[in-house]
């Protein structure tokens, strides 16, 4: 959001888009998708150590749904595990401010 206010002739009116454009998409991505996951899969039908959304996506049927959804989470996490080990060292210090030695063990 910064990056984008610097770079713009009308900081104060970009931020404040910015910031509705967030809510908005935090209320459609989080809020909606619980409430279709509940939806579908009833509350006390929820199992422990069970992807909730693979759950759903189960139960709607659509062949390969679950999988694909879990082999999304899946990568999503180990990117963002690989950028912040990558960001520890010197090697990559573009992403910090201060660059720290580069030790790989």
């Amino acid at each position: 959001m910064t990056i984008a206010a610097t770079e713009s002739n009308e900081s104060a009116r970009t931020i404040s888009r910015l910031t509705i454009t967030i809510i908005l998409r935090i209320l459609l991505f989080y809020v909606l998708s619980v409430l279709l996951m509940v939806a579908i899969v009833p509350w006390a039908e929820m199992q422990p150590g069970l992807s909730p959304f693979a759950t759903a996506l189960d139960r709607v049927g659509i062949p390969y749904a679950a999988t694909t959804m879990n082999v999304i989470v899946l990568t999503a996490v180990c990117r963002a595990s690989i950028r912040e080990s990558m960001s520890r060292h010197a090697c990559c210090s573009r992403w910090r401010a201060t660059a720290v030695p580069c030790r790989l063990w």
